[in-house]
């Protein structure tokens, strides 16, 4: 063997470091180099001072308080548009049934409270109903109903009342209570197809009305209470398109054109049933039944 060792090509020489030594050496400064420089650009990196995570959220917190009620108040109105329409029609269909095999609601008695008392009997058969009240305290109706002007109490319903002859109070189903009432109307001679052309005129067999979430609030008129005609054949909703009686028109006491002192009553219930829509409350001075159907439009 020659003096001083062989040398084997370009690998291990007399003294010197192997390839995998000086590889190692050559990857330790690459990883080292971009360690340092990924740490340099890391403490280049500024993050936010707590002024400004504090600014921002305040802002967030006013964006979000001006917003949100908004959204929970547009829920809760297509909520009532829904079941408002939805017990309109259980009952109005209910009512169809019995004048088909029953004959027309004029035919019932010989007074309003002689036919609602006839219809109290015969609700049960055509209705599915959770249940009758005949107090305050079980559930169907609130005692004191607020007037959407003024936000008053309008009196209290006496007990009575609730449970008087041709007087039935109920709740569905749906959560939405049912209060019919004998009319003081002195005739019963209009139907659907004479209302819807020229309004209830005061010949409404009966009344009654409908509280979309019964005895919960806000119980205020037109807002979840809105009030319904009982005609010879059918249901006319309060304050429709062609009623003539100042009581009942849509102008005077939906939009509170023409109060004369007294309360909206419920007379926005036929905009609710045909428009599908409570934009009473927002932009009234747009709305009419010959004017614009939203406040979109």
């Amino acid at each position: 063997m020659p003096k001083g060792g062989w040398n084997v090509g370009v690998g291990i020489e007399r003294g010197g470091a192997s390839p995998s030594s000086r590889y190692s050496k050559g990857l330790d400064s690459i990883v080292n180099e971009t360690y340092n420089s990924n740490m340099t650009n890391y403490k280049s990196i500024k993050g936010f001072t707590l002024a400004e995570v504090l600014i921002t959220l305040g802002i967030i917190g006013i964006v979000a308080a001006l917003t949100i009620p908004t959204l929970v108040s547009n829920y809760q109105e297509k909520q009532t548009v829904v079941k408002l329409n939805t017990t309109y029609n259980i009952i109005h269909e209910a009512l169809r049934l019995m004048v088909v095999e029953e004959g027309t609601v004029d035919k019932w008695g010989s007074d309003s409270f002689e036919r609602m008392e006839k219809l109290k009997e015969m609700l049960p058969k055509y209705v599915k109903i959770d249940k009758f009240c005949t107090t305050y305290e079980e559930g169907c109706k609130a005692r004191y109903y607020k007037d959407r002007f003024t936000n008053t109490n309008l009196g209290e319903w006496a007990n009575s009342n609730l449970d008087g002859r041709g007087v039935s109070l109920f709740r569905l189903s749906n959560g939405a209570s049912v209060h019919i009432h004998p009319s003081s109307a002195s005739h019963c001679n209009r139907d659907m197809s004479l209302a819807k052309r020229y309004g209830s005129d005061k010949t409404d067999c009966g009344y009654m009305r409908i509280d979309v979430n019964a005895s919960s609030g806000p119980n205020v008129y037109d807002k979840d209470t809105f009030l319904f005609f009982i005609l010879r054949d059918g249901i006319l909703p309060a304050g429709s398109g062609r009623e003539t009686v100042w009581a009942s028109s849509f102008d005077a006491m939906c939009l509170g054109n023409d109060l004369r002192g007294n309360s909206g009553n419920g007379t926005c219930a036929g905009w609710v049933i045909y428009n599908k829509n409570m934009d009473y409350l927002h932009c009234p001075e747009k709305l009419g039944w010959d004017k614009s159907k939203s406040c979109k439009n």
